[in-house]
C-alpha cells in the first residue's frame, strides 16, 4: 500500500495496512533546538533542506532523510511570505512581525508582548487597521508546480501547512488576551467588527493558497487555540455565539476550493466544543493532549470516532521528555489500542516536540508505532484495548 493510499483509507475511517505517521507542519513538528538535537543524534549534522519558522522557532519542513527514516506518510506545501516583508528588529532584541505584533524570545518561542489595538474602543480604529496584502502573488510563487510535482512524482499524502491563524487566537493577539474576552461579552459590536475583518483576511489568503494547490492536496491544516490545560478559554456558549459563525464561513470557503479533509488544531482541553468544531466542518482533530482535563482517549473515540479522525495523541508533557524506552512503547501501544481500531487515526505527538525530549525517545516512538500499528491489530493490542475500557 502506498503512503497516500494508507492515509486516504485511514481518513475514510477504514483500516489500511498500518497506522499512518506524521511529522511536520505547525501542528506536528518540533522546536528548532529539538531538531538540532535529533540531527546530532542521527549523525546528520550536515542536513539537507529544512525550514524553521522565524517567529515561533518551529521546524516544519524536515530533511528528507529523517522523513524517510521514520517512514512519514505526509509531505507539505506552504504559503510563502509576501513581497517586501522584512521583520523589524529593535535595539532591545524585540521585533515586529508580519501582522504588526511585537515579539520577544521567551523560552523557546517568539512570544507576542504587545497588541496593536489594545488601547482603543473605537470601531473605526478596527476598520482602518491595515493588514498585509492578502492577494500578493509572491506568496504563491512556484507553489503550484511544487504541489503538482509532489502529486505526480511521489506517493505521499500532501498536506497544506497552516496558512492562517485562528480567529479567536488572532483577535486576542490584536486586542490582548485579557481584553478580547471582555469584548466578546461587553463590546460585541467591536468584537464582531474585528472577527469579520480577520475572517475576511484569512478567506482571501485561503482562496489564494487553495487556488494553487486545492486540487492536489489531501489535508488542510487549520488551528485556533481554544483550550487550556484545565478547560476552555471561553465558554462553549460564547464560542457558539461569537466565534463559530465566522469559523464556519471560513471552512465553507475552504470546502468550496478543495476536497481535502480539514484538520483543526487546538492546544489543551477542547472537549466542550468538539461538537461545535464538527458542525463547523472539521474532519480531523489535533493534537489530543491526553493530560489535558477531559481529553480522555476512550471517550473521544467512543463518542466522536464515527465523525472525526484523530491526529496526534502521544504525550509530550511527561512520557516523551521524561519517560524510558518502555514508557514510550507503552504510550504508543495505549494510543493505538484506543484510536486505531476501524481506522481514523494518524499517529504523532500531542503537540510540537519540545527541546527537553531526548532524541532517542523520538526514535523509539516511531519504531514502536511501526511495530504495533500494523493492521489487523495484534492480539496484544486488542487485549490492551479491552483492559483499558474495563478500567473506565
Amino acid at each position: 500500500m502506498t503512503h497516500r493510499e494508507r492515509v486516504l483509507k485511514a481518513l475514510n475511517h477504514k483500516e489500511p495496512d498500518r497506522v499512518p505517521l506524521d511529522l511536520g507542519g505547525n501542528v506536528s513538528g518540533m522546536m528548532g533546538e529539538t531538531y538540532k538535537n535529533l540531527k546530532e543524534y542521527l549523525n546528520l549534522d550536515e542536513c539537507g533542506y529544512d525550514l524553521i519558522d522565524n517567529e515561533w522557532f518551529l521546524t516544519f519542513i524536515f530533511d528528507e532523510r529523517i522523513l524517510q527514516l521514520f517512514d512519514i506518510d505526509f509531505r507539505r506545501v506552504y504559503l510563502r511570505g509576501p513581497s517586501g516583508y522584512k521583520k523589524i528588529i529593535r535595539e532591545d532584541g524585540t521585533w515586529i512581525d508580519l501582522m504588526g505584533f511585537v515579539r520577544k524570545k521567551r523560552g523557546y518561542y517568539g512570544e507576542i508582548i504587545d497588541h496593536p489595538l489594545r488601547k482603543t474602543d473605537d470601531i473605526y480604529d478596527i476598520k482602518k487597521f491595515k493588514f498585509f496584502n492578502a492577494n500578493d502573488r509572491e506568496m504563491i510563487r512556484g507553489l503550484k508546480e511544487e504541489a503538482i510535482s509532489l502529486y505526480n512524482n511521489t506517493d505521499y499524502a500532501i498536506s497544506a501547512r497552516q496558512a492562517v491563524g485562528g480567529l479567536l487566537e488572532t483577535c486576542t493577539w490584536i486586542r490582548g488576551f485579557d481584553q478580547f474576552p471582555i469584548d466578546l461579552i461587553w463590546n460585541k459590536k467591536l468584537a464582531h467588527t474585528l472577527l469579520e475583518k480577520v475572517t475576511n483576511l484569512y478567506m482571501e489568503l485561503m482562496e489564494l493558497f487553495l487556488g494553487e494547490v486545492g486540487g492536489y492536496i489531501h489535508m488542510v491544516e487549520m488551528a485556533d487555540d481554544i483550550g487550556t490545560q484545565s478547560g476552555l478559554y471561553i465558554s462553549p456558549e460564547l464560542y457558539r455565539e461569537m466565534i463559530f459563525p465566522y469559523y464556519k464561513k471560513l471552512l465553507d470557503l475552504i470546502k468550496s476550493k478543495t476536497d481535502a479533509k480539514i484538520l483543526h488544531h487546538s492546544c489543551g482541553s477542547v472537549i466542550g466544543i468538539v461538537q461545535n468544531l464538527i458542525d463547523a466542518g472539521i474532519d480531523i482533530l489535533n493534537p489530543l493532549q491526553p493530560r489535558a482535563k477531559g481529553m480522555d482517549t476512550t471517550f473521544l473515540k467512543d463518542n466522536y470516532g464515527d465523525k472525526l479522525c484523530f491526529h496526534g495523541g502521544i504525550d509530550i508533557q511527561y512520557v516523551m521528555p521524561y519517560g524510558t524506552e518502555k514508557d514510550v512503547r507503552e504510550e504508543v501501544k495505549r494510543r493505538i489500542a484506543i484510536y486505531a481500531p476501524g481506522g481514523g487515526y494518524i499517529l504523532c505527538c500531542s503537540h510540537d516536540i519540545q527541546p527537553d525530549t531526548p532524541p532517542q525517545n523520538i526514535v523509539f516512538m516511531y519504531k514502536y508505532a511501526m511495530e504495533y500499528g500494523k493492521y489487523p491489530l495484534s492480539k496484544e493490542i486488542i487485549k490492551l484495548r479491552e483492559d483499558i475500557k474495563k478500567q473506565g
